[in-house]
């Protein structure tokens, strides 16, 4: 191009973009159209606290809303409903028809729940500081609002709550407990204080003690408060005269988060060491239950305990008998770190430790819906799905389920193979990535009898498999990727390798490129034939996943990250952009503009990946950044990002697209 012509295009283009930058407004997408990359929908989630009313529980859970749960049969709870809300949902109490969430950075949320299939939420109050834990009673809400203390809500009109006073407490604000209008606050390292609230405007302290430990949760039992104190267990504190608070006794746990009492015992969720039953008369410990997770909170309903235990879904414990504690259900949804996904044909399919195979209706993304739960006693790894069976690495089995009625999952067989991680189903036959143990072929010609038929071993720690006609590309770890030639199921033989810089987890194969999920160096393009990397993306957080869609690989990141990688040419890759996940996703699926994510400690969650029409620079909006690509690739050929229309030019027809997305 003559030079005068380019300084002149320049130019245009300057002028263009000043004038335009001036006169539009960024938008978010045209049409108001909901695109990526942003979380649409999300199950499971950290299970904070639930309230139980007849046999409806309402599950407090941090990055999955309101859950709602049939207890009709107490020992198997049955979803009703999730309702995502606008905060991170830390306590919930349902009086009548409402429930009031506290709502962590959102405030205070109240939903109505009259109809538990289908909650609405009805009012919100956005508060000082983040909403921990809210009491009731008539028309006033109390906020435990951490570093902002005690908030003092007017109710009365659950559309437009108003707040009506506060007080500073000391420290954060965590657990509240009510008696008329007298607030007992459990304020982490200032112990239990106690705020006369009889003038809603101007609550007052009247009186504090200060509790060894960390207070974080408080119940009340007749005259005495019991505040649950961190490592230093339970405290028991006379509140006879509340302007004069004692300590009386002391039991400890290991680590006591929360408590509530039946009227002789007292029940205490205690973090890692689970629930601790302690006799209220002797002030001693008389039963323990140890639930897989974190024991955030425990509620009571007949002879059942209802623990919320953070990542592993709310543990229902039989204290009919409250020396021996037993184990009775679980919510099964949440229950268990996730690990593993598959999604075929709108159902997601997920693996979680010890709570085995969730099934959800995805086909709403933005909603998706929890169809069963499956347990078969190992511990489970990942899951891959092939026409109406579902294959899953437990332990030291594979497991195959028939999904054919994704309601009602029936186990057909399972073989014992050792430590299984990820699995490869093709042709009758599943190959699978089995840890320290190397590579196994097993024939699932028959569900029935699934049989190991070939195997060898791998240099470091098998993670993953992909198979492409009869190569089989294993992540092994330090040892990047093997090659191995599977044209003998029974003999398989290891042909080739690559060592990728960090550590391979991962791996997917396209068109003669494996593309390697390799944690602290990101993604890794190899050139199979050549056995070459010809191309890497450094990625913010460790790559811990991938999957392949159209033009793009999408990186789970472990730290909390989905990556979205432009790999139409392989050589070449570019980082689009980066979107946050919430609680460690390990493992990623992609299907029709979604990413579904198997989250370490959030269960499943679901973000659109659909680009906005125009938005070239993948940050969900567009602005003058899009404008200034269309500009720089103006006059472009086939292939630009900015060919809008793909005519093949990047010209004012594409201009005229993103100016219309904008407006």
């Amino acid at each position: 191009m003559p030079r005068f012509l380019s300084s002149l295009r320049s130019a245009t283009q300057v002028l263009l973009a000043a004038t335009l930058s001036f006169t539009l407004a960024p938008t978010a997408a045209a049409g108001g159209e909901v695109c990526g990359p942003v979380i649409t929908g999300a199950s499971a989630g950290l299970y904070q606290q639930s309230e139980i009313i007849g046999s409806t529980a309402y599950v407090a859970a941090y990055g999955a809303g309101l859950l709602v749960y049939d207890l009709t049969v107490p020992t198997a709870p049955v979803l009703l409903s999730s309702t995502s809300l606008p905060g991170a949902p830390q306590r919930v109490r349902v009086i009548g028809s409402l429930a009031y969430v506290a709502d962590f950075s959102a405030g205070l949320t109240i939903v109505d729940v009259s109809d538990p299939t289908d909650p609405i939420i009805t009012g919100t109050l956005a508060t000082p500081g983040t909403a921990r834990d809210v009491v009731v009673s008539g028309t006033t809400a109390y906020v435990a609002a951490s570093s902002d203390g005690l908030i003092v809500i007017d109710v009365s009109t659950p559309a437009a709550p108003t707040s009506l006073g506060s007080i500073d407490v000391g420290d954060f604000a965590l657990g509240l407990a009510l008696s008329g209008t007298t607030v007992y606050v459990a304020a982490g390292s200032s112990g239990l204080v106690v705020v006369d609230a009889s003038d809603p405007a101007d609550p007052e302290i009247i009186g504090s003690v200060d509790t060894p430990g960390y207070a974080s949760g408080v119940a009340l039992s007749g005259p005495v408060a019991l505040v649950a104190s961190g490592a230093s267990g339970l405290q028991a504190v006379n509140i006879t005269d509340p302007t004069n608070p004692s300590i009386v006794s002391s039991v400890p746990t290991a680590d006591a988060q929360s408590v509530t009492v039946d009227g002789v015992n007292a029940y205490v969720a205690d973090g890692l060491g689970g629930l601790k039953i302690i006799d209220g008369v002797s002030n001693t410990l008389i039963g323990a239950f140890d639930t897989p997770g974190f024991a955030q909170s425990v509620t009571l309903s007949g002879a059942y305990a209802y623990v919320a235990d953070n990542a592993t879904g709310m543990r229902i414990v039989d204290v009919s008998t409250p020396t021996a504690p037993v184990g009775a259900g679980s919510t099964g949804e949440s229950a268990g770190q996730t690990r593993g996904i598959d999604v075929v044909g709108g159902i997601a399919y997920t693996v979680s430790g010890f709570a085995g195979l969730q099934i959800f209706d995805v086909s709403d993304p933005s909603d998706p819906l929890h169809l069963a739960s499956h347990l078969y006693g190992a511990f489970s790894a990942q899951v891959s799905v092939q026409g109406t069976i579902a294959y899953i690495s437990g332990s030291s089995r594979i497991y195959l389920v028939d999904v054919s009625n994704p309601s009602s999952p029936l186990t057909l067989g399972w073989v014992a193979v050792p430590n299984p991680q990820g699995l490869h189903v093709e042709g009758g036959f599943v190959y699978a990535a089995n840890n320290l143990s190397g590579f196994a072929v097993i024939d699932v010609s028959n569900p029935a009898a699934p049989a190991v038929v070939g195997s060898t071993t791998t240099p470091n720690v098998a993670n993953d498999v992909a198979v492409s006609g009869a190569l089989a590309v294993i992540a092994d770890g330090f040892s990047g990727i093997q090659g191995v030639n599977v044209t003998d199921p029974a003999n398989p033989i290891i042909v080739g390798a690559v060592d990728t810089p960090d550590y391979a987890r991962a791996v997917e194969i396209r068109d003669g490129y494996a593309y390697v999920a390799d944690n602290g160096s990101g993604l890794q393009i190899v050139d199979i034939g050549n056995t070459v990397i010809v191309g890497s993306v450094p990625t913010p957080d460790d790559a811990y996943g991938v999957a392949l869609d159209g033009a793009y690989a999408y990186v789970a990141g472990g730290d909390g990250f989905m990556h979205t990688i432009d790999i139409s040419t392989p050589w070449a890759p570019s980082l689009i952009s980066s979107a946050p996940v919430p609680g460690n996703p390990i493992s990623i699926a992609h299907s029709d503009g979604h990413a579904y994510f198997a989250a370490l400690n959030s269960g499943l969650q679901i973000m659109n990946t659909t680009q906005c029409p125009g938005d070239l620079n993948f940050d969900s909006v567009i602005d003058s950044g899009d404008l200034a690509i269309v500009l720089a690739e103006w006059g472009m050929g086939p292939g630009s990002i900015a060919d809008l229309n793909d005519d093949g030019v990047v010209d004012s027809s594409d201009l005229a697209i993103l100016l219309a997305a904008w407006s």
